[in-house]
């Protein structure tokens, strides 16, 4: 996501909080996930930066598929069902038909066609909300060992 507050590394990309914005921390990041380039120059990150925000990985973002975009769609909308605490069949009922007809008055159909292709049955958003979840689950598991300590 372009709009994404947090930060990421520009080497490994990882998603980085806030909190790890302090020097040490970055510097800690470094040492221990590139002690390779540790030596190098700002500049070095600088160039690096450059090439990922105008090379091949900001390219693929425009050369998805419409199987791709459908799947990123049917995710994005699990995780919005997600966080509002509504019932899986809530897509299925009322906001496929919705999302349709005012893409259908506003673009026409062929994108209404597009928006079709978005898989939101209830055995879909749930199986997408798990896999989130387990995402989620990872992602906190490796940061808590990565970590120095923490408490519970």
């Amino acid at each position: 996501m372009a709009e994404n507050p947090d930060g990421q590394c520009v080497i490994c990309n990882k998603i980085m909080c806030n909190s790890s914005f302090l020097p040490a921390k970055l510097r800690r990041h470094l040492d221990t996930n590139h002690p390779k380039l540790k030596d190098k120059s700002l500049s070095f990150f600088k160039r690096h930066k450059e090439v990922q925000k105008y090379g091949g990985a900001a390219l693929h973002k425009y050369a998805k598929t419409d199987n791709e975009n459908a799947t990123e769609a049917s995710f994005m909308l699990s995780y919005r069902i997600a966080r509002a605490g509504k019932p899986h069949t809530i897509v299925e009922d009322l906001i496929k038909p919705c999302m349709t007809e005012i893409v259908s008055c506003v673009l026409g159909e062929d994108a209404a066609k597009k928006i079709t292709a978005v898989q939101c049955s209830n055995n879909v958003i749930s199986d997408r909300i798990h896999k989130i979840s387990y995402h989620i689950q990872d992602e906190l598991i490796c940061r808590l060992k990565n970590s120095k300590m923490f408490a519970i």
